[in-house]
């Protein structure tokens, strides 16, 4: 936005849409929106998803419904860039537990996977609190092949794929990271 692009950024937590708003220059809006539900049709020459904010659904209609709505959100010849963790690196690299003391406040966080999913699950013990906090996220576990199927029902066709944040070529084993362009084809509406 402070190069002049005019942005538009969703998400489905009201804190993060207060947060953005907080730097946010006048050619940037945000809204709270659900990406499994349609929000603009044919309307943005690129869509980002970055640092992993997909994957976090039950179902592989609602993951396929957030790449639809992606797609249909861009232009014809529109570019989806998504940024997604590169599962067989994770599963190369899992470290199953891991300890975090921050002041009184102490973490433990147990990593785990099946054939589906990853799991992370964080306990929060703080003297301030009556009963230890525990909180469960899940990842699924997508690769390469899964995205390129979402990519190729929904009208997108993959262009490139980097391995990290440097742009470096995607290795199945050694990359961690999915970077993936892809490009809205015209036939869809």
């Amino acid at each position: 936005a402070k190069k002049g692009y005019q942005i538009t950024g969703i998400d489905i937590s009201p804190e993060s849409i207060k947060s953005a708003q907080l730097n946010a220059g006048e050619s940037a809006e945000f809204y709270i929106h659900d990406m499994r539900v349609p929000f603009r049709i044919n309307y943005y020459d690129y869509a980002f998803n970055f640092f992993t904010s997909f994957g976090y659904f039950d179902t592989e209609r609602e993951h396929n419904n957030a790449i639809h709505n992606m797609t249909i959100a861009l232009k014809n010849n529109g570019i989806l860039v998504i940024d997604y963790l590169n599962p067989e690196f994770i599963i190369r690299h899992l470290e199953p537990n891991s300890e975090l003391q921050h002041e009184h406040i102490h973490f433990s966080i147990e990593r785990k996977y099946d054939n589906a999913f990853f799991y992370k699950t964080i306990r929060v013990q703080d003297p301030l609190l009556d009963n230890p906090l525990t909180f469960t996220e899940k990842v699924a576990k997508f690769n390469l092949e899964a995205f390129d199927k979402m990519f190729k029902i929904n009208g997108l066709t993959m262009l490139e794929v980097f391995g990290d944040y440097h742009l470096y070529k995607f290795d199945t084993f050694s990359s961690p990271r999915m970077i993936m362009i892809a490009q809205k084809q015209k036939r869809l509406a």
